[in-house]
This record gives C-alpha cells, sequence and structure tokens, in this order.
C-alpha cells in the first residue's frame, strides 16, 4: 500500500487559493459563524520534518469541515481513500473475499434545475437493482460512491473527443465543434461490491456484464443506457478504491461561477457521498473504533522538527516558526500510522 507522506505547503496553497473563491461563493449562505470558520481553515499550518528537512507532513491544523471546502474535500478524499483500502484488506484477509467494480450512469446529462430529481432517482435505482434475487445472493457488502460532473467546455477539446470517440463520431461531431453537452451535469455512481471467490468461476452465480446493463436499465426504466462498466479489481490495486473515494464533485469545476456552485450545493444537500454496506459496513465501524489500526502502513520517518506557517495577504504562506521538537512531541509523533493515502491533488 503506497502512501504519500510529503506533502508540502504548496498543495496545502493551491488548495488554500481554491477554499478563497470558495468563501466568495459561500458568502450570504451560511451564518456568521459559520463564515468565519471557513475564511479561518487551515490558515495556519503545522509541518513536522525529518532531520534533513526532506521528509514531512501537516500534524496540526483546523479545518472549516464544509463538505464543499475544496481543503476539507481534498483532505477527506486522502483519508476516505485509505480507510478503504483498509476496510477491503480487512474483508479480503478475514472473509477471503475479492471483489468487483462497477460503474452505473444514467445514460444522460441533464441542466441544473434537473440535477436533484436525477440524484434522486439514481439512489431510488440503485436500491431497486440490488434487491434483484441474483445480485443479492453474490453481494456481501458494497462502497458506493456519487459523483457528480460538471461540463464547462462549449467547444469539444481534443481530449474530449479522445475519451469519448464514439459518441462524438455517431453524430459526426470533431475537435472544434460545439460541446453539446456544455452546460450540463453528469450524476453516476462508482460501486467496489465483495463477492465470494466463487462468484469468477461459477456460471449459475458469475452475472455478465450484458446481464448488469439488463438489470440497470430495469431498474432506471431506461432502455436507451448503452454501457454499465464492470470489472475484476486486482488483488493490491489501490486505484478502484481512490475511485471511490475521490472528490464527489472537483472544487475545478462547481467554483466556475456562483449559478453553478448553487446548484450543486442544492442537488447535493445532505446526501451521502458515500455509502457503505454488509462487510463495508461491518469494516467502516471497526475502522472508525481504531480496531484495524494494525493494517495501516508504518510511518518509519523519524520527526525532529516542527515548522510553522501561516496565510498571508499575498496569497501565500508564510514561515512563521522552525525549531526542534520538544522529547514530548517525538513521543507523539514518531512510530505511528499513516492514515492519508496518495491520491492526485491536481483538478
Amino acid at each position: 500500500m503506497q502512501s504519500k507522506i510529503n506533502l508540502s505547503k504548496d498543495d496545502y496553497k493551491q488548495k488554500k487559493l481554491q477554499s478563497k473563491e470558495f468563501e466568495k461563493l459561500i458568502t450570504g449562505r451560511v451564518g456568521f459563524t459559520r463564515s468565519l470558520e471557513i475564511q479561518d481553515c487551515a490558515r495556519v499550518l503545522d509541518f513536522i520534518s525529518d532531520k534533513e528537512f526532506e521528509k514531512h507532513k501537516v500534524w496540526r491544523l483546523f479545518t472549516c469541515k464544509h463538505p464543499f471546502c475544496p481543503m476539507c474535500v481534498w483532505r477527506k478524499a486522502r483519508k476516505d481513500s485509505m480507510k478503504l483500502s483498509v476496510i477491503m484488506q480487512w474483508i479480503e484477509e478475514k472473509y477471503d473475499k475479492e471483489f468487483i467494480f462497477l460503474t452505473l450512469t444514467p445514460g444522460s446529462r441533464v441542466r441544473g434545475d434537473d440535477l436533484h430529481d436525477r440524484i434522486t432517482h439514481l439512489q431510488d435505482s440503485f436500491q431497486k437493482m440490488i434487491q434483484r434475487k441474483e445480485i443479492k445472493q453474490v453481494m456481501k457488502g458494497y462502497a458506493r460512491k456519487l459523483e457528480v460532473v460538471y461540463d464547462n467546455n462549449k467547444k469539444i477539446t481534443q481530449k474530449m473527443y479522445e475519451q469519448r470517440k464514439e459518441y462524438y463520431d455517431q453524430r459526426g461531431l470533431m475537435v472544434g465543434f460545439d460541446n453539446p453537452n456544455y452546460d450540463t451535469y453528469h450524476a453516476h455512481f462508482h460501486v467496489i461490491i465483495a463477492v465470494n471467490k466463487s462468484y469468477f468461476n461459477k456460471a449459475d452465480s458469475y452475472i455478465k456484464q450484458q446481464r448488469w446493463l439488463e438489470l440497470w436499465r430495469q431498474a432506471t426504466g431506461n432502455d436507451e443506457i448503452t454501457q454499465v462498466d464492470v470489472r475484476k479489481v486486482k488483488k493490491g490495486n489501490g486505484g478502484d478504491a481512490k475511485e471511490i473515494a475521490k472528490y464527489s464533485a472537483k472544487s475545478g469545476e462547481y467554483l466556475v461561477s456562483q449559478e453553478v456552485f448553487d446548484t450543486f450545493r442544492q442537488a447535493m444537500h445532505r446526501r451521502r457521498r458515500i455509502v457503505f454496506s454488509g462487510l463495508f459496513k461491518d469494516g467502516a465501524k471497526l475502522y472508525e473504533n481504531g480496531d484495524l489500526n494494525y493494517l495501516l502502513p508504518e510511518d518509519e520517518t523519524e520527526y525532529e522538527y516542527m515548522l510553522k506557517y501561516a496565510w498571508n495577504n499575498n496569497n501565500d504562506y508564510d514561515s512563521i516558526e522552525v525549531r526542534a521538537l520538544t522529547d514530548e512531541e517525538k513521543e507523539e509523533v514518531n512510530g505511528g500510522k499513516i492514515e492519508d493515502a496518495e491520491v492526485e491533488s491536481n483538478e
């Protein structure tokens, strides 16, 4: 399990700059006290460093924990990725299970006014699908993540064309043409499902890709859905856990305008971004209680110094203190575990 323990103040600067944009959009939509908490989020960072100042990580900071704060969303995604990876390892070792990774899409995109109802329909459709007997027989638990993507491209880019070549070719569209999906929202689910190892070898239990598509069409009532992505999770593959745990909505998308931000905020209000069921739910409880800490990777770095940074009026972090850790602090920070998984921070 690879982990990154060398996040620098520049990583935090990127998110703090986005958080400043978030502050502008949330103004007037939260109370005075909450607004002050958002402004104060990650204003001061306490890093700990090794003797050579080569390895370091954040030790202490205050965060606002708002569900749309870019700083908090980024930090939570890293923690959720590690949490899910550990839970999957626990399920694999204790119950001898394997996993499949499922992506479920609604088949079309919607305008902002319809996003709330689309998400509700997706949730209802998923619950309807997993009640089918053939799925209940093989599913031993799942982790489900809601993701919403906003399309802010007025023209079709080369990257967009490469990603959806068949879609554009069928419509006679090329790079540089008007993007038919501009200003639309794409809500979908990523799901990791625990199954018995025998699932992949028994014809009477194995659900083929085409059957998953049929079941999803029936659950949504939409026969125009063309595909369901389903694949076996390879042992030791942390990428699927990251896909589940990463941002439900990327700040680079929901910060583009006040209208888009309000659409995301209203549509996802009180929505559970990540849902655990079955063995995943059992594992999540154990993880929160600290009972799975033995599965977390060891942090072998010997920390010697504390580095303090404070946000300034020039939109950057100033170094305001560098000192050696006390013996008590060394005892506190050394010999611990790594709880943040490495996740791409670029958006």
